[in-house]
């Protein structure tokens, strides 16, 4: 890039002019911008040299943010595109650098290679990366929900046990209470008209307790089913992701700069 463009009237002037040509506009403010975007354009590529794409995509923006007019910057971000598989953005700034400059033999080859691996239906790296963090979040959401139908899956035993224990506690009490009343009964009708409402209680309450105990258990085999079925969810789902982890056979070579 050897012009700079004057802010006030738009013209082209060699690097070495102070003044536009045209209109006699300070230039020392552009020569000033177009040395910070230098700067990060720079800083580009060297972070794109040690292979740190997303902060060498960010100072490469950076310098277009200051000066968009450079073929230059265009064509360094949609390599750092393109290595990380952001091909339709590459496509975008190699086609601005041809935009702006024509001979930019290098986005033009770059640009050939893609169309040659898009026709191929090679350019799928970003979409496997997103479907990899939806199964991390989807594993961690089965592991939890796992967990709880576990732990009230064992609370229901452990509220069935007591019910039992109530219950057999229940019987006894109501035993000894039926035989000590028949031990003091006599022949008094009022006493066998409590015995036999006594007795009547104890069969409700009996009665009552059971059937709760037969919902907690149903209840508590319910949610063991849901555990079984969500644990083999979990084992499906990391099946599938320790093979969407293995390296790639063959992985086609990102556009050159």
């Amino acid at each position: 890039m050897n012009t700079l463009f004057c802010p006030c009237c738009g013209a082209e002037n060699p690097l070495e002019r102070s003044v536009c040509q045209k209109c006699k506009a300070d230039l020392g403010v552009v020569k000033s911008i177009l040395d910070t975007a230098n700067l990060h354009y720079n800083r580009a590529l060297t972070l794109a040299g040690e292979g740190r794409y997303p902060e060498a995509e960010l100072e490469a923006t950076a310098a277009l943010e200051l000066y968009n007019k450079n073929p230059r910057y265009h064509n360094l971000l949609g390599t750092i595109y393109a290595r990380q598989g952001k091909f339709n953005r590459a496509q975008e700034a190699w086609e601005t650098t041809l935009y702006l400059e024509e001979d930019t033999s290098s986005a033009y080859r770059s640009l050939q290679r893609l169309q040659r691996l898009s026709s191929n239906g090679t350019l799928e790296a970003p979409r496997r990366r997103t479907t990899s963090v939806f199964d991390v979040l989807l594993l961690l959401l089965l592991v939890f929900f796992g967990w709880m139908a576990h732990h009230y899956y064992v609370e229901q035993l452990v509220n069935d046990y007591e019910l039992r224990i109530q219950s057999r506690d229940a019987e006894r009490s109501a035993e000894q209470q039926l035989g000590g009343l028949v031990a003091a009964s006599g022949s008094s009708s009022q006493r066998q008209t409590d015995m036999e409402e006594l007795l009547e209680e104890i069969r409700q309450y009996v009665a009552l307790m059971q059937e709760q105990t037969a919902e907690m258990r149903a209840q508590a085999t319910e949610m063991r089913s849901q555990a079984v079925e969500m644990q083999a969810q979990y084992d499906r789902l990391r099946e599938r992701l320790v093979r969407d982890a293995s390296p790639e056979a063959a992985s086609p070579p990102p556009p050159q700069e």
